[in-house]
């Protein structure tokens, strides 16, 4: 009976131990499309004054 509480126990730990672990990726995965969605509005403005530059050259 005490060998089956441990076995349990130490499922329940590891099962704790990969959802943390998924969940740090989730959040880093959440930050990373969030940087990624702010470089390309950086990019598409840098695009979009590059072009009214090259306008008003002309």
């Amino acid at each position: 009976m005490i060998h089956d509480n441990m076995k349990s126990e130490q499922k329940n730990e590891s099962k704790y131990k990969v959802e943390a672990f998924l969940l740090r990726v989730k959040k880093d995965l959440i930050q990373f499309r969030f940087l990624m969605t702010l470089l390309f509005i950086c990019n598409q403005n840098a695009i979009i004054d590059d072009l009214d530059y090259e306008v008003n050259m002309n």
